[in-house]
């Protein structure tokens, strides 16, 4: 394997994980509210968890399009 083929692959499970890790942040306060069991702290850590949720997945977005963008060919001959 080549290092461009590894760090794709990095790439693409950090993107992954990031969209696990968002869905969870908006899940968990959703379901903690209509079970009647949210509290300030749990509110404090829900809103911490899904602004750092946002952040890296934002950076793997981004991580993954420079992995993934064409580069130029010369031409030279």
């Amino acid at each position: 394997m080549t290092t461009k083929s590894i760090s794709r692959f990095f790439s693409v499970q950090q993107a992954i994980y990031g969209a696990i890790m968002l869905a969870i942040a908006i899940v968990w306060p959703v379901a903690h509210i209509i079970k009647g069991t949210m509290n300030t702290p749990g509110a404090i850590f829900s809103i911490a968890m899904l602004a750092v949720s946002i952040f890296l997945g934002r950076l793997a977005w981004k991580d993954l399009r420079a992995d993934f963008k064409k580069e130029p060919k010369s031409n030279s001959k």
